[in-house]
């Protein structure tokens, strides 16, 4: 089994807002963002929780 990457160049609208978005907080565009191009509301929840486990799991 293959996850691929959506691309900026092929990605939807709504998939590019979420680019942005990842890439304003995480100062890059990763390539796990990427895979979330194919489902970005999936992605936006993945990246919203982020805050959450860092506190939950950094002590």
């Amino acid at each position: 089994m293959t996850v691929s990457y959506v691309e900026r160049e092929q990605a939807s609208p709504e998939a590019n807002e979420f680019y942005d978005r990842a890439e304003d907080r995480f100062e890059m565009l990763l390539n796990i963002f990427k895979v979330f191009g194919h489902t970005p509301n999936l992605g936006t929840v993945f990246t919203g929780l982020e805050p959450i486990l860092h506190v939950e799991y950094a002590g």
